[in-house]
């Protein structure tokens, strides 16, 4: 597996990377950082059509967070733009 994008930032005072990979048709994306690293949060996004009918692309996601974590509420809203950028 190669990273195909990797991408360091720093804010609110801490460094965060996100790095993206292919694994056959499919897209792994990591985003990592904090001072402590561990798995907070899994997310499994799979494309599908729209449920407005119109024909457009839209995801269904599965969220497994880990005791203590609340990574699905940060998220809500968030995952939408990111299949429109994986085609």
């Amino acid at each position: 597996m190669e990273w195909i994008i990797k991408e360091c930032v720093e804010t609110a005072g801490c460094e965060l990377e996100v790095s993206a990979a292919f694994i056959g048709e499919d897209v792994l994306i990591c985003l990592k950082g904090g001072e402590r690293p561990h798995l907070g949060c899994v997310v499994q996004t799979e494309p599908r059509v729209s449920l407005t009918g119109d024909g457009s692309v839209s995801a269904t996601s599965s969220v497994l967070n880990f005791p203590g974590h609340k990574d699905g509420f940060e998220r809500a809203g968030k995952e939408s733009g990111l299949h429109r950028g994986i085609s």
